[in-house]
C-alpha cells in the first residue's frame, strides 16, 4: 500500500506532464518518455494497465475495507503522535472515510487489539520474573504506549469528525497519567468480552507463549476493573487461573520450557490482585470461594522437587503470601473464620 501511494505520487506529477503534451491519461504499467500516441511501450509491470486516477481509487477503496481497517486501526492508535492517523484519513483515504464512525463499528475488535498489546512486553522484561510480584498501581505500568492508545481511541470513538481533535494533545505522552480514566472507561464496560475472548477462548490451543501473554493481559486488565464490578467475574478469573496452573507445557515450546514456570507466577500474582479488588469491596465472595482458591493452588505445592525454575520458586513464594494474607485477616477480619469450617 506505502509503494501505491509513492507511485500514485509519481504518476500525478507524469500526468501533469503528459496534459502539457495533450496526452488524455498516463497508463500505469507502461513506460513514460515517449508520448508520440497512446499505444503501450514496453510494460514496467506486465499485465498491469491502470490510469492514474483509477489507481488512487482502488487505494482508497482498499485501505477503507473493514478487515484492513481493523488491522490498521489500532497501529495508527498506537503511534506516538498523530501524524500516521492524519495521513492515513487525508492522503490514502482522501477524507472519505469517518474513522470515528468506523471504530464506532468495529470498537471491540479495535479494542481486542490493543489489550492484547498489553501481554506484549519483551522478552528482558519476561525474563525478570519478580517485576510481577509488584502490585496492580499505574506507577509500573510497563507499556505505557497501549495505555495511550486505548485513551486516544476512547477520544477518536467520540469525536463527531474524521479525524482526532486537539483533545488529544492533552494527553502526557511520557507518563500516560491523564489516560488512565479514559482508558479505563473503554475497558471496564467491555471487560467480560476481552475476559472471554483474550484470555479463556481456545485455551487448550494456544502455545505457551500465547497462554503466557493471555495470562499477562488479565493482569493488566485488572488495573481497569472497578472493585464493584469484580464479583460477577470471579467463576472466569477463577477457571482462567485454574487453566495456567494445570497447562503442561507444549512439545512445540520445548526451547522455551521455563513459559510454564512464569505462567505460574503470572497466574498466582494475577490471582492475588483480583482477591484483593474483591477483598475490597465484598470480603465475603472471597470467604464463600476459599476452597476453590486453594484448589487452584494445590498443583504448586504437589511436588517435591526442588529444581524448579526460578518462576515455579516465586510462584509458590506468591502463593504461600497469599494465603498468608487471607488467614491472617489483613485484607478483612471476616475472612479467617472460614478457614475453621
Amino acid at each position: 500500500r506505502i509503494f501505491l501511494v509513492s507511485e500514485a505520487k509519481r504518476l500525478n506529477k507524469e500526468e501533469k506532464k503528459a496534459q502539457k503534451r495533450n496526452i488524455d491519461e498516463v497508463v500505469v504499467g507502461v513506460k513514460s518518455g515517449k508520448y508520440h500516441s497512446l499505444s503501450p511501450s514496453r510494460s514496467l509491470v506486465p499485465g498491469m494497465s491502470i490510469s492514474t486516477k483509477k489507481l488512487i481509487e482502488n487505494i482508497k477503496l482498499l485501505c477503507v475495507k473493514s478487515d484492513i481497517i481493523e488491522y490498521v486501526l489500532p497501529r495508527l492508535l498506537l503511534h506516538p503522535n498523530r501524524g500516521p492517523l492524519k495521513f492515513f484519513t487525508a492522503k490514502i483515504c482522501l477524507l472519505e472515510v469517518n474513522l470515528s464512525e468506523i471504530l464506532r463499528q468495529k470498537e471491540l475488535t479495535v479494542l481486542k487489539s490493543l489489550v492484547w498489546e498489553l501481554g506484549g512486553d519483551d522478552l528482558e522484561h519476561d525474563r525478570k520474573e519478580e517485576v510481577y510480584g509488584a502490585s496492580a498501581n499505574f506507577s509500573n505500568f510497563a507499556r505505557k504506549d497501549v495505555l495511550l492508545a486505548l485513551a486516544k481511541g476512547v477520544l477518536l470513538k467520540s469525536d463527531s469528525g474524521s479525524t482526532p481533535a486537539s483533545k488529544h494533545d492533552s494527553i502526557d505522552s511520557t507518563s500516560g497519567l491523564p489516560s488512565i480514566k479514559s482508558a479505563a472507561s473503554w475497558v471496564a464496560p467491555n471487560f467480560m468480552y476481552l475476559l472471554v475472548n483474550i484470555v479463556l477462548y481456545k485455551w487448550h490451543t494456544k502455545s505457551n507463549r500465547e497462554r503466557f501473554q493471555s495470562i499477562k493481559c488479565l493482569k493488566e486488565m485488572l488495573r481497569f476493573l472497578p472493585s464493584q464490578d469484580s464479583p460477577r467475574y470471579m467463576p472466569q478469573i477463577m477457571s482462567a487461573v485454574n487453566n495456567a496452573m494445570t497447562s503442561p507445557s507444549s512439545p512445540s515450546d520445548l526451547l522455551d520450557s521455563d513459559y510454564f514456570s512464569k505462567l505460574c507466577l503470572v497466574a498466582v500474582t494475577t490471582l492475588f490482585d483480583f482477591i484483593k479488588i474483591v477483598t475490597s469491596h465484598d470480603s465475603t465472595e472471597v470467604g464463600e470461594n476459599l476452597v476453590s482458591i486453594v484448589v487452584t493452588l494445590y498443583p504448586l505445592f504437589d511436588t517435591t522437587d526442588d529444581s524448579t525454575f526460578r518462576g515455579q520458586r516465586f510462584a509458590k513464594e506468591k502463593a504461600a503470601e497469599m494465603l498468608e494474607w487471607l488467614a491472617s485477616g489483613k485484607g478483612s477480619d471476616k475472612l479467617p473464620p472460614y478457614f475453621n469450617e
